[in-house]
């Protein structure tokens, strides 16, 4: 795994926003309530354990409006917008896949995953059903030993319950553990490259298909958003942390593209 990309990882999962909060809190309950503390140390103390519980208050009830926000970037792929005399291929964006022996096939796709792959799906039957030539590659990152003929019969299963012909589905090589090379890998495929993803991941994947120049491409975004809350905006959630670190984690992927 490049540097890069382990350090951004590190970052965002390990000190954003969690931990970091969490330690940052103990750090304000010591200071505030050790017996040996001078007066100024113990107020400091006091001041940070204050800002520490009112920061997890705010983001525990809009930490997730910056993410949200980008899910609502780009608007839904309407298909009787496109050319129907173009060949398209859709770009399915891995996320996490758990080959489990406890699980059908077609289940070993995380909530993200499967949430791409339907996106995907409505688009291939709305192409069979105008005469629209296009290709579905789909790409299936995983760090455990299975193999890449597992990976496409766990995909078959999951693209058989919409009835999409086998000859029109592909797998991403198996060197595509990242949003980079996913992208450099797409350059080999031709046509107009429609982007799957969710919504608050395609900025960076627009980013990069610049950046490489893979020719045209259309955002086709899906999002898994919150909602509205029946009690209102005054109880934090933990839907708050988790969204936020979804959003320190495509912004410094932004950054670490723009830099190297």
């Amino acid at each position: 795994m490049p540097l890069s990309l382990l350090l951004k990882k590190t970052f965002a999962r390990l000190f954003f926003p969690v931990p970091l909060m969490t330690l940052l809190g103990v750090i304000a309950l010591v200071l505030a309530f050790r017996k040996k503390g001078s007066p100024r140390q113990k107020c400091i103390g006091k001041w940070m354990l204050i800002t520490w519980m009112l920061l997890f208050y705010f983001i525990g009830i809009w930490g997730q409006i910056p993410a949200d926000r980008m899910d609502r970037k780009y608007p839904p792929l309407k298909v009787e917008k496109l050319d129907t005399t173009k060949s398209y291929t859709i770009c399915v964006f891995g996320a996490s896949y758990y080959p489990s022996k406890s699980l059908p096939p077609e289940c070993h796709f995380n909530d993200h995953f499967q949430l791409r792959l339907q996106e995907a799906m409505r688009l291939c039957r709305a192409f069979e059903k105008r005469g629209i030539n296009y290709k579905l590659v789909v790409s299936i990152q995983t760090y455990s030993n299975t193999t890449m003929e597992t990976r496409l019969e766990d995909l078959l299963a999951f693209t058989d319950m919409f009835s999409i012909p086998h000859e029109k589905i592909s797998l991403l090589k198996d060197k595509s553990f990242n949003t980079r090379l996913e992208m450099i890998a797409l350059k080999e495929y031709p046509g107009c490259k429609i982007l799957v993803s969710n919504g608050c991941h395609l900025p960076r994947i627009n980013m990069l298909a610049r950046k490489y120049d893979v020719g045209e491409t259309i955002s086709a975004p899906c999002a898994l958003l919150s909602g509205e809350r029946p009690y209102g905006k005054v109880i934090p959630t933990a839907n708050g942390f988790a969204k936020l670190r979804i959003f320190a984690y495509e912004t410094l992927g932004m950054i670490e593209y723009l830099l190297f």
